[in-house]
């Protein structure tokens, strides 16, 4: 009989302490080994990254003790590891692995499931436009950038995983559109009209990618799905543009990878700090991601529809409130989160895993929005 409902791994580090604040019931100063602390929990929140390094050893204690385990991980390399290796012992231990559980890749995954949900009609495709409103002094901390620069380093590695993932092809409806470029202006949606997009290098569209699979695979509509963030000004994308160079040359050998991770405040302009970002920025910091879906009405005639979801600061705040909102999703409506699976546990991403669960709702609890018009 496991001693706790939840075990938060990680909460000594930066996120895992506003998880631990936010969630406010949690003890787990006896637990002081991954496998203790497996084996005396129904559910395992790993906080503890780069998961890359840190997590496998996590994941892999809760699949074998049928321990459910959610993260939040924006790193697909390590995300898509865990299910080609994990998913078929999960599935038959009856463990539920979630992986991107926090600001990555909630708001798109869960935005798109809700405007797909009260589209009125089919919905073919959506492109998102994330939209960070920093206060003064706002930066993210170094560890986020630590888990990019490494991410960009280990592209080959996460093409040759694709491969033998051998993930099937989506057959989409309807016309796809074409592409922004890098640095377009917004001139379809009022509430972002005039600003700039960049391609967003997140998680987030690999991850609502597979989850267009596993839709696929039920026989629901997928979904195409774009990501962009949003820019205000020209100086911005000067600045973004000189930090995806550094990127991109940098990453490919080790001691690039040091450089850049040891002076992140210098090569991102001050957006990372080892120090975090102050307590009284992030009050003042909030998101927000705008969906602007296309697809066919219940008459079959040409439809559109823009929603929303925003949020306070997206990197901390938000992301504890959504992973802990997560947790009491999958505590409370586990038996949904296993239907979807087909009745077995197994690694999932969170559209499939709560689909038609009351996530939204717990969300909205927490102090995210949904809208749609």
């Amino acid at each position: 009989m496991p001693t706790f409902d939840v075990v938060i791994l990680g909460a000594t580090g930066f996120t895992g302490q506003w998880v631990v604040n936010y969630f406010n019931t949690v003890d787990i100063s006896s637990v002081d080994t991954i496998e203790r602390a497996v084996r005396e929990a129904k559910l395992v929140l790993n906080c503890t990254g780069p998961y890359r390094l840190l997590g496998e050893p996590v994941v892999k204690a809760c699949v074998e003790n049928g321990v459910d385990y959610l993260d939040i991980s924006g790193e697909p390399e390590f995300i898509e590891a865990m299910e080609l290796r994990y998913n078929e012992s999960a599935r038959q231990s009856g463990s539920i692995v979630i992986s991107a559980c926090g600001f990555d890749s909630i708001p798109s995954e869960i935005g798109l499931n809700f405007l797909r949900d009260n589209f009125g009609g089919e919905l073919h495709q959506a492109e998102a436009f994330l939209n960070i409103n920093p206060a003064p002094g706002y930066c993210g901390h170094a560890t986020t950038w630590d888990c990019a620069v490494m991410g960009f380093g280990s592209q080959d590695a996460l093409k040759a995983l694709r491969a033998l993932r051998k993930a099937p092809r989506i057959e989409y409806k309807g016309k796809r559109s074409q592409a922004r470029s890098f640095g377009a202006k917004i001139n379809n949606i009022p509430a972002l009209n005039g600003n700039r997009t960049i391609p967003f290098p997140g998680s987030d569209a690999s991850i609502v990618r597979r989850s267009q699979q596993g839709f696929a695979l039920r026989d629901k509509t997928p979904v195409r799905f774009s990501i962009y963030a949003v820019v205000g000004s020209i100086a911005s994308l000067i600045g973004i543009s000189f930090t995806g160079f550094c990127l991109s040359l940098f990453s490919r050998f080790s001691s690039g990878q040091s450089l850049l991770m040891k002076f992140a405040e210098f090569f991102t302009f001050g957006a990372f700090s080892r120090k975090g970002p102050p307590k009284e920025s992030i009050a003042d910091t909030s998101f927000d991601v705008t969906f602007l879906g296309q697809g066919v009405g219940e008459d079959d005639s040409p439809l559109t529809k823009i929603a929303k979801v925003s949020g306070p600061e997206p990197g901390y705040d938000a992301t504890s409130k959504i992973l802990v909102s997560c947790a009491l999703t999958l505590l409370e409506e586990r038996a949904k989160v296993k239907e979807n699976l087909g009745d077995q546990g197994g690694v999932s991403t969170s559209a499939l895993a709560f689909d038609g669960t009351n996530i939204v709702r717990n969300l909205q609890d927490a102090g995210l929005c949904f809208e749609i018009n």
